[in-house]
């Protein structure tokens, strides 16, 4: 005789946490009261965020095609800290092989993490005879505002954000040839 199933939780807590930018990524392990041993379970993931999970063999985790991106969201809730949060929720359904059904909402928290520097820009390209400046480097980070700059030649140098050519430079080329640099842009 198939008992019903009672009960579904998502881990001991019914919360948990998970970090952006991993697809598939593996959250946590849905504990069912289920009076029968070794029963066969069914899933189904409803509401507003169900589209971002999937369910295999009791484990919820992200879609292989989803890697959440923690700046894209709202911020929806609080710690009780009053800190603003990002939370997703949803709801889980089990049926068990005689078709009892229970069912419970769950919450996710998203962390954020690094990410890492998508593009770096120079506003000037030329060097000016009258001024060792050339231009303004311009970085592209969901996260961070400061950065740290690397030039792999010797004779320029930044300077609070901006290329420009050392005092002691020491350029060889005729007018209008073209030097090029690699400058390299670290997060913090």
């Amino acid at each position: 005789i198939n008992e019903p199933v009672t009960s579904i939780s998502l881990g001991s807590s019914n919360f948990s946490t998970v970090e952006e930018g991993i697809p598939g990524q593996i959250i946590e392990s849905f504990i069912i009261d289920d009076p029968d041993l070794g029963e066969n379970h069914s899933y189904l993931l409803t509401g507003q965020d169900a589209k971002y999970f999937d369910v295999v063999d009791g484990v919820l985790q992200l879609k292989s095609d989803i890697a959440l991106d923690y700046e894209a969201l709202n911020f929806n809730s609080y710690d009780d800290s009053g800190n603003p949060i990002k939370l997703l929720t949803a709801t889980v359904t089990v049926i068990d092989s005689g078709g009892y059904a229970v069912k419970n909402n769950f919450s996710i928290q998203v962390l954020n993490t690094n990410d890492v520097p998508s593009g770096l820009t120079l506003d000037g390209t030329g060097i000016n005879k009258n001024s060792n400046l050339i231009g303004k480097l311009n970085v592209s980070d969901q996260d961070d505002q400061a950065f740290t700059f690397s030039v792999d030649n010797q004779n320029f140098e930044i300077v609070d954000g901006y290329l420009q050519l050392k005092n002691d430079a020491d350029l060889q080329g005729e007018l209008w040839d073209t030097l090029i640099i690699s400058i390299t842009a670290t997060d913090s």
